[in-house]
This record gives structure tokens, sequence and C-alpha cells, in this order.
């Protein structure tokens, strides 16, 4: 599915060793698997369709890395249920799905984030941002990169959440989380370094993932995203 030169290139944000699936959704006529439609069992038609698309990525991606196309179904905290030994991370955006897997003998998370720039607006700006990212990312851009920037940062920070779940099962929010850096690199990708401001908190009747609590004593992370096509694309690949 990835080899269409109109596709999102996720591959530059993604080392070897993941294997990734993005197909345009329009594209895709494909029905809800019976193992995977339970979780989407009372969304209307266009949700379906969405997660009947990013489970087809899922399960081609899957059938590459173990050579069996494998069911992902959702738990009750709506993750994807992925196969043992395996871990990935499900996306999509209006036009675009996309999956990632990977195994987890060396890796520890894995998170990918594709959105639209054009549904980002100034009032969101408080609620995906710290006070801190407003003064030093957004307030010295004019509006349209203002708005490309702010799409950046919340990929980003989805894609961190995404990753770190693989690992501690707990909930972050938008200001638990902040970008202190931005450094643009040759290929056109931009690597930005995320610090975390408050440790994660176990959803209600949960438990921190055993060894966790260790793994989040770490302050800081480094992600990528690269702006695409009016879209922005994030990844966090968190190594063991």
């Amino acid at each position: 599915m990835h080899p269409d030169p109109s596709a999102p290139p996720l591959g530059l944000l993604l080392p070897t060793d993941v294997v990734w699936r993005v197909a345009r959704i329009s594209e895709l006529d494909v029905p809800l698997h019976p193992q995977e439609a339970p979780a989407v069992a009372r969304a209307i038609p266009r949700r379906q369709r969405e997660f009947a698309a990013g489970r087809h990525c899922a399960r081609q991606a899957l059938l590459a890395l173990c050579g069996e196309a494998t069911p992902v179904g959702a738990g009750a905290d709506r993750a994807p249920v992925w196969p043992a030994g395996v871990l990935g991370s499900i996306t999509h955006n209006d036009i675009f799905c996309a999956a990632a897997v990977a195994h987890d003998k060396t890796m520890a998370g894995l998170g990918i984030d594709i959105d639209s720039v054009a549904r980002f607006d100034r009032p969101l700006e408080r609620t995906i941002c710290t006070p801190s990212e407003i003064t030093r990312w957004l307030e010295p851009l004019v509006v349209a990169q203002r708005q490309a920037c702010l799409a950046a940062l919340f990929g980003v920070k989805e894609a961190f959440y995404k990753a770190q779940y693989n690992v501690s099962r707990a909930w972050l929010g938008f200001d638990d989380v902040e970008v202190t850096r931005m450094d643009l690199q040759g290929d056109g990708t931009t690597q930005v370094e995320l610090a975390l401001l408050n440790p994660p908190q176990a959803r209600p009747g949960s438990v921190l993932v055993p060894g966790s609590a260790q793994w989040l004593t770490r302050r800081s992370w480094t992600g990528q995203f690269v702006q695409w096509d009016g879209a922005v694309l994030a990844s966090f690949v968190l190594r063991r």
C-alpha cells in the first residue's frame, strides 16, 4: 500500500525494524472484521469506515511483520490489542489511515499520528499547548505558520502519548508534556525534544505496568514530525 508516491511519507519517521502501511480511506472498501467490529458497533458509519481502514492497515502490517494478518481488537481502554510479542500504533485523518508495528524485544513503545492542519484553530492553542510553548513556538509566527506549528505540537504529543501508553497504561494530559526543542533535519523532517513535566497517572481502576515507574523517571524524549501536503505526520519510538 505505501509505495504510492502521493501517500504520506511515514517511512521518513520510522526505523527499518518498524513495518508500516498507509492507505487512502476512500479507496479502501473493506468491511469490519468480525473480531474487530464490536469496538465500533455503536459508532456512526464514517467512524466505522475509518476504523475498518485503520485496522486493515494494521493487519497488512502484521502480515508483513509476522506472516499472519491477525485481527486487532480494542481493549476496555479503547487501545488496540496487539498479538503477543508485538506493539504498534494506528492513526488516521479525514483522508489517510496508517498503522505501524514492531516486535517488542528491542522496542518499549511506538506511536504515530497524522492530522490535517486545517482543523487546528487559534482557540485550541490553550488546550494543546503550555504557556511556554505558546510563547516560544507560536507567538513569533504569522497565521498560516502558527496553525501548522500548532498541528505539529499536537501530533508530537499524540504520538508520545501512544508510545508511552505501551509502557505505562497511564493517562497523560496535554499540559503534562512540553516540546522544548525543534531541529529541522536535512531530509525535511523535524526532530523534537519533549520534556515530561508530570508523571503519568493511571486511569481510574487501573494500575501502572510493573517496572514502568522506573522507566518513567526519564524526563526527556526525542521524536520527529514532518509537514506534508496540508498534514502533519509525527512519530515516537521508545527503545528498551
